[in-house]
């Protein structure tokens, strides 16, 4: 990388930000930042959002317009961004060209802000490479994003390379420091097979024609200067391709859509590092060949400056009718059938002051983006009134599976036959948002994940046991993932946990000692487990000890010597370790299982069944079902009492 900070499109996710690191009242930091707040919103906020799936020339893409929606709503909702297009100017598609796109960026942002402004600026769409004219590209490419007028030979290329939006960005940067990019795009070359799109267009080896190259020149000046603090956060490596995937029947950018659900749902007092730990998670188990990744000196930095000054994030509610309450929020964000909600009135922010409630109400009817809820103590709810989450209902969570020519393969039908009686695996009709495939090849029963990566050991189709056995791997992964997938969305116990490693990366030798530490700034004591969720499937317990129970006082830090262990035949292996800290006792030992496909199915959960407690009962069902049709919420478990963070290793051998 050259002295300046170059914006590459390698996958796909800048930001650059600035952040306060003490505490002011809500009336000081609007003093010191000059924050323009009216009841309304933030006046000297503004974003430009850019989302393209219809293209002129090159394949459509199917979720860049919905990450468009899904950030404006974040940005509106939850950090009081002004909904005009004075201030959110969105350019969807045809709007999308290279000349819309620049002049946007010239017009909307730079020439609108000032010192004291907020500036977001997204882009979501394909991306690829050119050859490089300037000299500054190691590789012989600009990266680049496709506007949607951009094409491949026999049509003009109008890309435009990172050293144009670079000067551009220099521009903005000059003028303001609290600035936000977010790049969802790829470069690579060739799409995969994949259960989602690649969001990428092949390299163009012609240059840039002479009217697009010269509207803007190439910029050596740094986009920040020496003494400003910034973020990188990239979709993938730059060898890998960026992903769509589905949620809840509608598609979006993998990284755009697990960054946007975990910032919702992490409240204030989340760093960059802590959000980038379970997005990467979250990303490389859906697709293993997909590794988002973080750099800067602003890692551990709070994420936006703007979340210091409103509420912690809400869902807007309002009364229909006697009977029913209307939530501006449905399955895409999250919200299930059963949960337990706290409305509080128009415009309040302290939300943990119990006597400013004026009604609790219970989900009854989830839509896609809305839902629908009946009052359960309370009074009448004003129109704008804002709903916090106090109790989440955990439905048993499924397993996608497809099984790939399943029509000409009479052990994949034997297979699918058999899968049919769980009720935590689904089999989906379409190569398209699933979490394993299965298909038949050369004598074998192969498994992949979201993306071609094999997952598990190969099943000769010749051996007696291959349907068993076959069932036996998925059921393993089924747990696997749901047990990855169990986190509190409304947190409110407070938590640090730092992995230190030799090399201060991800990345260890086997063999290599490192620490972890966990620091309880709540105030109550918390039990802790070290879940070890492998790549292999392998679900581990590293503490508490059976009978064993690891416990932090109030502001008190304590910290645990590992070492990395790599298994036979294997060259590396990436885990998630995974914190689950509650404020009583709880028994974990039954989610543990070995690698899969490499012994027999781990403990189930007989002799589990009088759970200890309601928290309890929510980690067995959310792991294994065992309380299909009851409702964890009724045993009034409090989202206040447990939380959940992880922390990503990759183990290498020497």
């Amino acid at each position: 990388m050259n002295d300046r900070v170059l914006i590459k499109f390698r996958m796909a996710l800048l930001i650059f930000l600035i952040l306060p690191t003490n505490t002011y009242s809500e009336d000081e930091i609007n003093q010191l930042e000059g924050l323009q707040v009216t009841e309304k919103g933030l006046t000297n906020a503004f974003a430009l959002l850019i989302g393209v799936n219809k293209y002129k020339h090159v394949r459509d893409l199917r979720g860049a317009v919905n990450d468009v929606h899904n950030i404006k709503r974040l940005l509106i909702k939850s950090f009081n961004f002004l909904n005009d297009e004075k201030h959110i100017k969105v350019l969807i598609d045809e709007q999308a060209t290279r000349r819309g796109i620049i002049a946007a960026i010239k017009k909307h942002l730079i020439a609108k802000v000032d010192h004291n402004s907020i500036v977001v600026l997204h882009y979501s769409g394909h991306g690829s490479q050119i050859k490089d004219v300037s000299g500054d590209e190691d590789d012989g490419y600009d990266e680049t994003i496709v506007p949607h007028d951009s094409g491949r030979d026999p049509h003009p290329n109008k890309d435009i390379t990172d050293d144009e939006l670079n000067q551009l960005l220099a521009e903005l940067t000059a003028i303001t420091p609290n600035v936000t990019f977010i790049f969802d795009s790829c470069h690579s070359g060739t799409a995969t097979r994949a259960s989602g799109l690649a969001r990428t267009v092949p390299s163009d080896d012609r240059t840039l024609p002479n009217n697009n190259t010269r509207e803007i020149v190439a910029v050596a000046n740094k986009i920040r200067s020496n003494d400003t603090a910034y973020v990188l956060i990239s979709g993938s490596a730059a060898d890998e391709e960026s992903l769509e995937l589905r949620k809840n029947g509608q598609t979006f950018g993998a990284m755009s859509w697990f960054l946007v659900d975990q910032i919702k749902q992490s409240g204030a007092n989340i760093t960059y590092r802590d959000v980038m730990d379970v997005v990467r998670a979250k990303v490389s188990s859906k697709y293993p060949s997909q590794h988002p990744q973080l750099e800067g000196a602003g890692r551990d930095r709070l994420v936006f400056n703007t979340q210091s000054v409103v509420a912690k994030p809400y869902v807007l509610a309002k009364q229909k009718d006697s009977k029913t309450i209307i939530l501006n929020a449905g399955q895409v964000h999250g919200v299930s059938q059963g949960s337990i909600y706290d409305v509080f009135p128009p415009g309040e922010k302290q939300f943990n002051v119990p006597s400013r409630k004026i009604a609790k109400i219970k989900v009854v009817q989830t839509y896609s983006i809305q839902s629908h809820a009946e009052i359960i103590d309370g009074n009448s709810i004003p129109d704008a009134s804002r709903a916090i989450e106090n109790q989440h209902y955990y439905p048993n969570q499924v397993l996608k599976v497809f099984l790939k020519n399943e029509g000409a393969s009479k052990i994949l039908s034997e297979i699918k036959k058999a899968l049919s009686s769980f009720k935590h695996i689904k089999i989906v009709q379409e190569e398209r948002d699933y979490d394993l495939l299965l298909r038949e090849h050369a004598g074998h029963i192969i498994t992949e994940a979201g993306d071609p990566t094999e997952i598990s050991p190969r099943i000769l189709t010749s051996n007696a046991n291959v349907i068993k056995d076959t069932v036996k791997q998925v059921t393993q992964w089924g747990k696997w993932f749901n047990v990855l997938n169990i986190k509190n969305n409304n947190p409110q116990l407070n938590i640090k946990f730092n992995i230190e490693t030799p090399s201060k990366t991800e990345e260890i030798l086997e063999g290599t000692e490192f620490n972890i530490t966990i620091k309880n700034n709540s105030k109550q004591r918390l039990y802790l487990a070290l879940i070890d969720l492998s790549s292999d499937g392998q679900i581990g317990l590293v503490f508490p000890k059976k009978g064993g129970k690891d416990f932090i006082a109030p502001g008190h830090t304590v910290k645990k010597r590992l070492r990395a262990n790599l298994p036979d035949k294997v060259n590396s292996i990436r885990d998630v370790l995974k914190i689950i800290a509650t404020t009583d006792p709880t028994n974990y030992h039954f989610l543990e299982q070995q690698p899969v496909g490499n012994s027999s199915l781990s403990k189930n959960i007989r002799g589990y069944q009088n759970m200890l407690s309601p928290f309890e009962e929510l980690i067995a069902n959310a792991a294994i079902g065992t309380t299909r049709g009851q409702t964890v919420a009724k045993k009034s478990l409090n989202p206040g009492n447990w939380v959940t963070l992880e922390r990503t290793i990759k183990i290498i051998r020497r």
